[in-house]
């Protein structure tokens, strides 16, 4: 009977989790790219106090867009790093069940 258990992780899910926030961060980048070109478009004659106040506002909302999108990036790398080392640590358990299966092999032949 081995005593070394298979890494409990949801390969699939941790994929697709990885793959949904890649593209929510496109999503937002393009987004706020769209927004931006808008904006671009619509106050290219405005002028006074009212457009700054415009222009800092949007500005803000483009910078927390983008650091959304990046905390996204960040999380579905996280996610990946995460699935490769249960891949790399049920590797390593399979070759220890082995290790015991040839020990325990070898100690029934000896008797």
């Amino acid at each position: 009977m081995p005593t070394i258990s298979d890494v409990k992780w949801n390969h699939a899910a941790a994929s697709a989790a990885s793959a949904a926030l890649r593209r929510a961060a496109a999503v937002l980048r393009q987004a706020a790219s769209e927004r931006s070109s808008a904006a671009r478009q619509a106050t290219a004659e405005w002028r006074g106090g009212e457009r700054d106040a415009f222009d800092l506002r949007l500005r803000q909302l483009l910078d927390a867009a983008e650091q959304l999108a990046a905390k996204y990036t960040r999380a579905a790398v996280l996610i990946d790093r995460a699935s490769a080392r249960a891949r790399e640590e049920q590797k390593r358990q399979e070759r220890e069940r082995e290790r015991e299966e040839l020990q325990r092999r070898g100690q029934g032949r000896a008797i």
